[in-house]
């Protein structure tokens, strides 16, 4: 990692008071009702909570920003999801996630094995508060084995919050 990445890190540790043990990059954001993100967020993991966090990018053509100064519409997102509350993360179709969005209700559908050949996919992330998340994650298997191994740790007691 470059000295960038790594002082960008420190950043984000100390903000969080813990030690980053995971992260990734998520491809699209979604929660229903929530806000939306078609760029790209910031996954990071304490083992206790999953942060989340957007970046603000200009306008672009062709890959030269149109735009100096940040557009006066971008409001930084950024927050939390406790790991102990995740109670499933499957993979769906993007086609019916973006429909669960734009509809403020779930009618995501699981995929099947054609979908998981021949679609884009999505992890639709639920919460025991009811809240549902989409993300497209770089590796989704490795995503879902990671929370739910912290999350028995939580529940054994190994991790503990912060």
């Amino acid at each position: 990692m470059d000295e960038d990445t790594l002082e960008f890190l420190k950043e984000h540790e100390e903000k969080i008071g813990s030690k980053i043990l995971w992260k990734t990059y998520a491809t699209f954001y979604g929660e229903i009702n929530g806000n939306k993100r078609e760029y790209g967020v910031f996954l990071y993991t304490d083992g206790i909570n999953l942060y989340y966090e957007d970046f603000y990018r200009p306008p672009m053509l062709l890959g030269i920003p149109l735009r100096k100064r940040k557009s006066a519409d971008y409001t930084k997102m950024e927050g939390l999801i406790p790991i102990e509350e995740i109670e499933s993360i499957t993979l769906v179709t993007q086609s019916s996630a973006i429909k669960s969005l734009r509809d403020c209700k779930d009618k995501s559908k699981k995929a099947n094995p054609f979908d998981r050949a021949l679609r884009k996919l999505f992890s639709r992330i639920e919460t025991n508060r009811g809240r549902i998340y989409f993300m497209e994650i770089i590796e989704p298997k490795k995503f879902a084995d990671m929370v739910f191994s912290y999350k028995k740790e939580i529940n054994n007691g190994s991790i503990q919050g912060v």
